[in-house]
């Protein structure tokens, strides 16, 4: 046995306690097993094995192992963890990897070198064959175009093999029928080490997707679900099964002598026979010729017509291939779905657009990770960057008019309703692969009042792309907004932690699920913590955390977020601050904060149509949270204190007229600080009118959801009625189900409850409220001499 560092080009066979690893055919066998490694899996084995019983940082794995790959560190825990899965390390106390908190991971398998291995000839994917014969094809007859999926961002690429000559064998039966319409596109593997056919395998995987994908009849899974499914099968056609598709589309890629060869097979997942086989060789400048040949060769396989499914091909290649990989490093990078690495997205692709002033994905992608940079807080939303960006997304659009995707994004910018679904209704015609165009179309349907809708266009986004972790987490939101069904929101935002550990929105409406309808604070906070830790730059991360704080009395905290935040430039991380001065009593100070932030909403200083985009993107955020409006309610306390009702009705009444939609759902805390002003003012029929229609309403959507779940908005409207008995029973019928947030201002500030307040039962509720954010932060003591949440002061 040996501790010495093996070769930095390890291509021997050397062995790791048990197992014996051979570099060259990426396999770890033992006995009479044998278990196939993806490449960058054995490279993560053969680092560790360098240097065996000694550190290796993340830091450094990521540079080694990861080398010209954007990922984070939580791409190598979980390939830590696979591996450990694949080693058979199983036991509490580790046997071949030791994670060394704080510092890496070690290999503490003892490591024995070896001069050489027998073992079998090394099988390519796909035998080089001009063509052969077209085996048993299935006569499919479809009808109307089915979805299909070109991922946002395309991950870690995986080199994939196949485990044998008999790729069925031992597999279990399929939980599900599998789609006959759905294919699975298996990233190409570099046939050769060098460096410029592993640059271009993923470009020849992205083009060969993105040119399938203009098939209307035919389901192209995306990338994000094939990587999901890898990390627990290794056999191509086992991810085929898991995702539920009938065909799979593998092959590898060589580039020798300016000459592309390409080695492709599609494979019937049900029968296991391949329906063809063939290899595609043509120059370097050709590559659009090599993929139209395999689309046209797919479609013929399963009689499809092709019609213009490319677009304008020519202008989706760029002459130098180095700029592909760069657009592939931002599609990498947004697909995190953070601030910061959407900014450098956006930087990335502008440069993409100076090197190919042609290509037109450069362009829409430039224009998508502006406004993505924006959604995320990286950014401000301005006048200029929605001009930027949708100059970027005219232009992507006059190089190639097919490209979905762009009329996607320049709906979203558009502000005429009628206009914005057309165009949302092309972008899912041209590219009906392709997840944002469901989001973003979702939005705008939920928007408008249409939200059965906008789950129904989740849920088919999902059954092209079932592993995705955004998806997800998109139809945990529409779930609770439209059914008000926690449970299930939560079931679905667990999920997309197990796909996505680091995932920072799932864990922000997790720790938003446990703090709104469960009470748990503390469980909130550390959820919320950790989504800080994930995404450092969030922008709403440090307000809605400085608010749990408050919720358990723990002022010290909550002042020493907003005193170490960074500046905020979204308009709702701006808001959520005002809830510290209420907290307070400084009425002067939440109302100072709340009339600049309003004055910035209202014309002329703000871009309706920025606003409009703005309601589209964050309408299931409103209606999630549209029971708390501190902008009005500071406004209208401060009236209250100083006797000005009428500068102060006209204030949150132009808010009011401003984000007022189809629904009054959406915005209902703001209607009801509305109609108390319109009461303090003295215009007390327009008051009691908007209450009773509100009321109307929460009566309409009560149905087929979950009892009380209004009640709390319920109470609110009927205190303002003076109906006393109903507002005690509501607010009573809300406590019981768990929504203890906000009981702080409920319990002594809130001006609506100050009739009923003396009222003993009332009295009893205040002090069941503070008995609970006693025992909260009691619980959060726990977490924080335990480590789980950081001590703030």
């Amino acid at each position: 046995m040996s501790a010495e560092r093996l070769p930095n080009s390890v291509t021997n066979a050397f062995r790791v306690g048990v197992w014996l690893v051979d570099p060259s055919l990426d396999q770890i066998s033992r006995g009479q097993e044998t278990v196939r490694l993806e490449p960058r899996t054995m490279r993560l084995l053969v680092r560790l094995a360098e240097t065996p019983g000694q550190v290796v940082s993340s830091r450094e794995l990521l540079d080694t192992v990861w080398a010209g790959v954007v990922v984070g560190p939580a791409s190598v825990y979980q390939a830590i963890s696979q591996l450990r899965k694949l080693l058979g390390d199983t036991d509490p106390e580790p046997t071949f990897i030791a994670t060394v908190p704080r510092k890496g991971y070690r290999l503490v398998a003892p490591v024995e070198r070896l001069a050489s291995v027998a073992t079998e000839p090394r099988t390519p994917p796909t035998p080089p064959i001009e063509e052969a014969k077209e085996p048993r094809s299935p006569r499919l007859r479809w009808g109307l175009a089915a979805l299909l999926i070109v991922t946002l961002g395309l991950g870690t690429w995986f080199a994939l093999r196949d485990s044998g000559p008999t790729l069925t064998a031992g597999l279990p039966a399929p939980a599900a029928q599998l789609d006959s319409r759905a294919i699975v596109v298996a990233p190409l593997a570099p046939a050769t080490q060098d460096a410029e056919t592993q640059s271009l395998a993923p470009i020849v995987t992205d083009l060969l997707r993105n040119r399938l994908a203009g098939l209307q009849d035919l389901v192209v899974i995306a990338s994000g679900s094939i990587e999901n499914a890898m990390q627990s099968e290794q056999n191509l056609q086992a991810v085929t099964r898991k995702v539920r598709a009938r065909y799979l589309l593998r092959g590898d890629v060589t580039q020798a002598s300016k000459q592309v060869r390409v080695n492709v097979v599609m494979v019937d997942v049900e029968s296991g026979s391949p329906l063809w086989s063939r290899t595609f060789e043509q120059p370097v400048e050709q590559l659009a010729a090599i993929n139209g040949a395999v689309v046209a060769e797919t479609a013929k396989s399963l009689q499809i017509a092709i019609g213009n499914s490319g677009g304008n091909a020519s202008t989706d290649i760029p002459t130098d291939l180095s700029t592909y990989e760069l657009y592939l490093r931002g599609q990498q990078l947004m697909s995190t779905f953070r601030g910061a690495d959407a900014d450098q997205a956006a930087i990335i692709f502008s440069r993409v657009t100076t090197l190919d002033p042609s290509f037109a994905r450069g362009y829409y992608a430039y224009g998508q990770a502006l406004m993505l940079s924006a959604d995320l807080g990286a950014r401000k939303m301005s006048e200029e960057l929605t001009r930027q960006a949708g100059q970027a997304i005219d232009r992507a659009i006059e190089l190639n008019p097919a490209l979905g995707p762009a009329w996607a994004q320049r709906a979203r910018l558009t502000s005429d309703p009628v206009q914005a679904e057309q165009m949302y209704r092309r972008a899912l015609q041209l590219a009906p692969s392709y997840d944002e165009n469901y989001i973003r179309y979702s939005d705008f349907l939920f928007s408008q009042g249409r939200r059965g809708e906008a789950l129904e266009l989740i849920d088919r986004a999902r059954r092209i792309d079932p592993l995705s972790a955004s998806l997800c987490w998109r139809q945990a939101q529409l779930v609770l907004a439209t059914r008000s069904d926690v449970d299930g929101m939560k079931r679905l935002l667990h999920e997309a932690l197990q796909l996505r550990p680091d995932f920072p929105t799932a864990l922000r409406d997790l720790a938003n699920a446990e703090y709104m309808w469960h009470g748990n604070f503390a469980e909130a906070i550390r959820l919320m913590e950790r989504a800080k830790t994930v995404d450092t730059n969030s922008y709403w991360a440090d307000a809605i955390i400085a608010e749990l704080y408050l919720e358990v009395g723990d002022v010290a905290a909550a002042s020493s977020l907003m005193r170490d935040t960074r500046p905020v430039t979204k308009w709702v991380a701006k808001e959520t601050w005002i809830s510290m001065p209420l907290y307070q009593r400084d009425l002067a100070r939440a109302a100072d904060m709340a009339r600049t932030i309003m004055h910035a909403w209202l014309p002329p200083a703000s871009d309706p149509s920025l606003l409009n985009d703005s309601m589209r993107v964050h309408a299931v955020q409103q209606e999630l949270i549209g029971w708390y409006w501190p902008t009005a309610i500071a406004i209208r306390d401060h009236a209250i204190q100083t006797g000005d009702f009428r500068s102060a009705l006209d204030l949150i009444e132009r808010t009011t007229q401003l984000f007022s939609g189809p629904s009054l759902m959406r915005n209902r805390g703001l209607m009801l600080t509305y109609a108390h002003a319109l009461l303090l003012a003295g215009e007390t029929q327009r008051g009691r009118d908007l209450l009773t229609s509100l009321l109307q309403q929460l009566d309409a959507e009560q149905i087929g959801r979950p009892p009380h779940m209004f009640a709390w908005e319920r109470a609110v409207a009927f205190a303002l009625l003076g109906n006393d008995e109903r507002a005690l029973t509501e607010l009573a019928a809300s406590q019981k189900s768990g929504r203890y947030a906000g009981w702080w201002y409920t319990a002594e500030l809130d001006p609506v409850y100050s009739r009923i307040r003396p009222d003993p039962r009332f009295q009893a509720l205040a002090a069941r409220a503070r008995a609970h954010r006693d025992q909260q932060r009691a619980l959060l003591d726990k977490m924080r001499a335990s480590g789980e949440v950081p001590t703030r002061k």
